[in-house]
Formats: structure tokens, sequence, C-alpha cells
């Protein structure tokens, strides 16, 4: 199972983002088909733990490391970000057309602007890509980008606005650091991420033996495991309580990184044994990233309108199995038809 371009890729971050992807689709099983009552169960904490740092921080982080590429243009990031915010809105009528349906037939009295609006992943990305872009115009060093990403870690704490006045400011403000219900990740603190991104990924260009000696390998993954366990019982908390996770702070922010950075060396101190089918597709799923992201969402969103949090958690592993199964069929025979 391979896309065009599969072979010239690298093949770290492909992995990472098949692999973030796949625990997204977890995630989202568990939120909208979960019985609220069973939350507590073992199975669903571990898949919104897993759905937590090894989804879309990880996930914004190698997002950051394509836009640090040099050939990446700032120009092109501007662009692809604008792009990705009109993805972002089509999406979210995508997803919640059977929700937007309801209210239009008055079977429901949700708010419609809160669900077109809903700040989701793909609103954050465009708007991090336009910075990221604007950004790279000044050509910034690798240890101002991690600089950026640490403080923008911090200051976003320090200018949340929590307001649900419905009033457009608070559409807009959603965007960036409104603590709204339908702002799920905003600008402030996510933004972190990307910038972090593109700091290892102008570190790694101006000293590749960073990652490819063991010895370097081994001085950063000594910290980052004391980190890991020391923050394991709040990251833990923190990843399983939604409201938590999408308005995080600075703590969480620097033990997410340890664990991203723990995520990066498992899969390649594992890379040969990943070199089979599971780790073929895992890539593949990491190449087509933004499509399967958009295909679970679609099914994901209109049948949680009709069954939303009705399920056992033997019911939501089978849907998650089921959407990630068809998610990769109905991407794979995009792109051969795309090919042809």
């Amino acid at each position: 199972m391979k896309a065009p371009g599969f072979s010239h890729r690298d093949w770290l971050p492909d992995q990472l983002k098949g692999w973030a992807v796949v625990w997204m689709i977890g995630v989202h099983s568990v939120e909208l088909f979960l019985q609220p009552a069973l939350l507590t169960q073992p199975i669903p904490q571990l898949l919104m733990f897993m759905g937590g740092v090894p989804a879309a921080p990880l996930f914004m982080v190698m997002m950051g490391y394509y836009a640090g590429r040099r050939y990446a243009a700032p120009g092109k990031l501007i662009m692809r970000g604008l792009k990705l915010l009109v993805w972002g809105l089509l999406l979210n009528i995508g997803l919640n057309a059977s929700l937007l349906l309801k209210w239009i037939l008055h079977q429901t009295t949700v708010n419609p602007l809160h669900y077109v609006f809903g700040v989701d992943i793909l609103f954050l990305a465009g708007l991090s890509l336009i910075i990221t872009g604007i950004l790279k115009l000044t050509k910034p060093a690798w240890f101002v980008w991690i600089f950026l990403a640490f403080f923008t870690s911090l200051f976003a704490h320090q200018i949340t606005i929590t307001t649900e006045s419905h009033k457009w400011t608070d559409y807009f403000l959603a965007f960036f650091t409104g603590n709204v219900s339908w702002s799920y990740f905003p600008l402030l603190p996510w933004l972190a991420y990307p910038l972090l991104g593109v700091g290892i990924k102008k570190l790694v260009d101006q000293y590749p033996f960073v990652l490819n000696q063991s010895r370097y390998r081994f001085y950063t993954a000594v910290p980052a495991v004391l980190i890991f366990l020391a923050g394991l019982l709040r990251g833990w908390r923190i990843s399983t309580n939604l409201d938590l996770y999408y308005h995080h702070g600075l703590l969480f922010f620097i033990w997410a990184v340890s664990f991203i950075f723990l995520i990066a060396l498992l899969l390649q101190a594992f890379q040969k044994s990943l070199s089979c089918f599971i780790g073929s597709w895992i890539r593949f799923l990491g190449v087509r990233v933004t499509w399967v992201y958009v295909i679970q969402w679609l099914i994901i969103g209109n049948t949680g309108t009709w069954f939303y949090q009705q399920f056992s958690t033997g019911a939501v592993l089978l849907i998650f199995i089921g959407v990630l199964t068809v998610s990769t069929f109905l991407t794979y025979v995009y792109h051969q038809l795309k090919i042809k």
C-alpha cells in the first residue's frame, strides 16, 4: 500500500503521523459513542490517554517539522494555511451535516454556530502554517523557534479569555485564545507544538549527529524518561480530561515533549520490525494523513449525531476498528483513482 512519493519521504515522521491519526480515531470514537458511565473503565481511559499526546500534539510537531524544511517557502506555507482554514470550515459543515439537518427540521435546539465554527485541528493547522510562514521570512535560528515554542506555552495561560456571550468577538477569539465550549484547539497554547517542530528540523539540519549518533540519543533520552515518569500521573489526568487537555499549560507541554521524543526513539528502535505490512500501512496513513482525518470525521461526526454516547466499550472498540478500516480503504481508493 504505497502512495506517490512514498519512497522519497522520511520514514520516521510518516510513521509518527500515521500513529497519531490512528489514536485520533480512537479518542473520537470514545468521545462520541461511549456511554459516559463507562468512561472510567481501563480501555476507554487508555484510548483517551493515547488520544492525547500521541495524537494531536505529535501531529502538530510533525507538521512543524515539515514546515521547517528549507524548500518550504514562506509563501507556500501561508497559502497552504489559508487553504486549511477553508478546509476546516467545510469539514465542520460536513461532519456536522446530520446535526445541522436536525436543527433545520427543529428536532434539536443546539446553537449551529458552535459546530460550524468549532475550532478543530484544521483551523489550528492553518493558522499555525500562516504564522510559521511569516516567521520564516525573518530566518530565525533553531534555538529561536524552540524558545518561541516554550514562551508560547507559558504565555498562553496569561491571556486566556473565558466568555460565552455569543457575540461575534467570541467566535473570533475562540480561534486564538477563547476558553469557550466550541474552542478545542485554540492557537494558544497549541501553536507551541508546530513551532517546536520547526525548531527540531532546523536543529537536525544544522547538527545531524544529534539524532544519528547513539550517544547523543542516550544523553537526551535519559532526561526525557525522567520527565515522563515524574509527570505521568499529572499527564494522564490532563490527557483523559478534555477541558484540561484542550487548554493545558507549560508543565503539560514539557511533559508532552518528552513523551513525543520517547515515542520517536521507540519507533526508530523498531524500524526494522516495522518494515512489514503494519509498518507500511501506518506509513501510508502518515503520508495521506489529511484525507484519513477528514474521512474519519465525516463518518464519526454524522453517525455520532444519531448514536451519541449509546454504546458499550466492546462496541466502541469495534467502531474504532471499523472506522479506521473504512477510512484507510476510501483514502487508498481515492488516491488510486487520482493517479489514474
